[in-house]
Formats: structure tokens, C-alpha cells, sequence
């Protein structure tokens, strides 16, 4: 009996404590949980903070109303964009290497232009000009202005020059077998810079994102005088943007192959002005009336004012200050 009665004693004792020891198991592990739970938000709220603070966003642009079809951006340009490898940064866009051709016959100027090249991401390549006294100069201006002598002279073969150049350059982007028909070749003058707002990653990231907004037209500027008729603004890379516009300058430019190949041939299509045939011997002109008469060529950076010049705008600028093109007899 004695057996028997303290069987169920023991049995309720042990009954009563398993679900004091549930409780005190239950209380330490959300105790722990709890506070595991606070150290990882704290955690996650400061990795936030820091990967926002390294992706920031751009100051508000402001945007200065000067009556023009373009508008001025005004941006601090202590901003920088995020601080990106340029390995990853190029192998994430599935990057391909881009060419540029740049038009000099000096070195020190060749040397200044491949250095924006360099920021941009482009392969630099020096193409020479003919020499504007030459004979090839000669007998293609004569051919070209089928008798009109008086236009013969050094500031217009200077000029023609330069046509040649670039028409030379089309020719042989045409005929590369390397280059199938939907890659893109960058075209400069030999008195480039920069915009000093871009950062190497924010110039590249709008340039990367400018070849496929312009993919459909196989053209763009990376920079334009006097922008003009302009319409269907893109972001490119924030606070940059792009714009079709018609305008001068070929001081940086780009075409796929099938459009070098349709703008050689539209060569003698595009109407010009009654009574100014020299007008066709600049080749910036060209691509002036092309834009109007054809369609607006993309501009990349669109909101970006040339610190140089009030009616140059874009990712590239002339630089004036420190390599003149003025075409005179003496240079």
C-alpha cells in the first residue's frame, strides 16, 4: 500500500514540473531570439545606411530657364557617383571594347585628346589628315566645286581637309571585315574635353546607356553646337540626359557601320543653301542639315553646358582655351 500510495505522488510531482520547465525553456529561447533579433536589425539598418550612403543619389538639378530649346543643368559638382571597379563595372554590361578615331596631325594635341578617350573608355586611334597644301587636297576640292576656283584657298582647303578625313574614315569603317554592321565607332577632333560634372563612371555609364537609346539610328554626338529642333529627352544616367537635336560641331561623334555607310550615300542628297556652296566643305555643316533635313541626332548629355561655350553642350566639349581651332593660314 505503501508503495501503491507514493507512486501517484511522484508521478504528480513529475507532472508539475515539466510544464514549469516548458515555460522557463520557452521564456529563455524568445529571450534569446528576441535579442538576436535586435542585433540583426541593428545590423541590416546600419548595412542599409552605408550601401545608401555609397549609392546615394545626385543633388536635385536645377534647372536655369534661358529661353533655349535646351535646357542649362546646374548641378554641385562635388558629387561623385558610386566608387565602381572598372573591371566589374564593364564585365556586368557584357562590355565590349569601343574605338575612337581622332583627327591630328600634332602630337601634343593627339596626346591631350586620348586622354579624355581614356576617362571615357574608348581606344584611342590617330588618324592624320592630308596636309591642306597638298595635291590630293587640291584636286578634290577642284572636283568637288566643279570649277568655282575663288573657293580655293587655305582657309577652305583647311576645312576640306577635314571633310576628307572623316569621309576617308567611313570608307574604312565600311570595308572592316572585323566589324559587323551594328558596331558602333567613335570619331573626334583633336581639341576635346571632358564635362568636368562626369565622373569616369557617370560619363561611361551614360555613354554605355546612349549607344543602345541611339541603337535604332546608328548615331550620336557626344557633343553639339548650337542644338536645335530638340525632342524626346531620355535620362541617361542620373542627373544626365540626351536629347535628339539637330546641330553643328563634329568634335566628337559616333556611327554604327550600316549608318557610315547610309550617310556616305546621302552625301549628295543633302540640299544646300542657294548661294553658299562652301558650305558643303565643312563637314560639321554637313552633319548640321543632315540632323534637319533626315532626322535629330541623339545627344548625349544634353544638359551639360560647355564651361567654355553658352551653345556647346554635351559629355564632351571643345577646348578652346587650350587648343584653339582656329583655321588660318599660319596654324
Amino acid at each position: 500500500m505503501g508503495i501503491l500510495s507514493m507512486a501517484p505522488s511522484n508521478a504528480q510531482a513529475a507532472m508539475s514540473f515539466v510544464p514549469v520547465t516548458k515555460i522557463v525553456v520557452i521564456l529563455v529561447f524568445f529571450g534569446i531570439f528576441a535579442s538576436t533579433v535586435t542585433v540583426t536589425r541593428s545590423v541590416v539598418r546600419s548595412t542599409s545606411t552605408t550601401f545608401k550612403d555609397q549609392f546615394r543619389a545626385p543633388p536635385e538639378a536645377v534647372i536655369v530657364d534661358t529661353g533655349e530649346d535646351v535646357p542649362i543643368l546646374d548641378v554641385s559638382t562635388e558629387w561623385t557617383s558610386p566608387n565602381v571597379d572598372d573591371d566589374d563595372y564593364f564585365a556586368r554590361r557584357d562590355y565590349k571594347p569601343l574605338h575612337g578615331y581622332i583627327v591630328s596631325n600634332k602630337a601634343q594635341r593627339f596626346n591631350n585628346s586620348k586622354g579624355a578617350l581614356d576617362i571615357l573608355g574608348i581606344e584611342a586611334h590617330q588618324y592624320i589628315p592630308p596636309h591642306y597644301k597638298s595635291e590630293a587636297v587640291l584636286q578634290e576640292m577642284k572636283t568637288f566645286l566643279r570649277g568655282e576656283d575663288k573657293y580655293l584657298i587655305d582657309r577652305h582647303k583647311k576645312t576640306f581637309s577635314n571633310r576628307m578625313a572623316f569621309t576617308k574614315l567611313f570608307q574604312q569603317f565600311v570595308a572592316d571585315p572585323t566589324a559587323d554592321l551594328g558596331t558602333w565607332r567613335f570619331f573626334f577632333e583633336d581639341d576635346i574635353a571632358v564635362h568636368p560634372f562626369l565622373t569616369e563612371t557617370l560619363a561611361r555609364d551614360a555613354i554605355a546607356r546612349g549607344l543602345e537609346v541611339a541603337d535604332g539610328d546608328g548615331m550620336l554626338y557626344l557633343g553639339i553646337c548650337g542644338p536645335r529642333l530638340c525632342r524626346d529627352k531620355v535620362v541617361l544616367s542620373p542627373p544626365v540626359e540626351g536629347k535628339r537635336c539637330a546641330g553643328a560641331c563634329t568634335h566628337a561623334f559616333a556611327l554604327t557601320k550600316w549608318k557610315a555607310g547610309g550617310f556616305l550615300a546621302h552625301f549628295d542628297n543633302i540640299r544646300l543653301p542657294e548661294n553658299d556652296h562652301a558650305m558643303g566643305i565643312y563637314f560639321d555643316q554637313l552633319m548640321r542639315l543632315y540632323g534637319e533635313q533626315v532626322h535629330p541626332i541623339w545627344v548625349l548629355g544634353s544638359n551639360l553646358r560647355s564651361p567654355q561655350a553658352k551653345d556647346h553642350f554635351g559629355l564632351v566639349y571643345q577646348d578652346r582655351k587650350n587648343y584653339p581651332s582656329v583655321i588660318n593660314a599660319k596654324e
